[in-house]
């Protein structure tokens, strides 16, 4: 990964299927539009990836490159 800031879709080329933390990013709420990978992790691998970040204090965001039928959202 570089400093290189890219485009939501540019992303999802360079990354697919994987789950990225990009910071210095700019989104429209949860939806990235662009910002700079810092890392990028297969599905497997994302539980450990997603607590180092949150445990970093880092400012982040992140999002699956994928089809949506991955994501699972549950109402309360």
């Amino acid at each position: 990964m570089n400093d290189e800031i890219l485009t939501w879709n540019e992303i999802v080329e360079k990354y697919p299927d994987m789950y990225v933390f990009v910071q210095n990013y700019i989104a429209d709420g949860p939806n990235i539009r662009s910002g700079v990978v810092a890392e990028a992790v297969k599905p497997e691998d994302f539980d450990e990836a997603d607590i180092r970040w949150y445990t970093s204090g880092a400012d982040y965001i992140h999002s699956y490159t994928g089809s949506d039928d991955r994501c699972m959202v549950i109402w309360g």
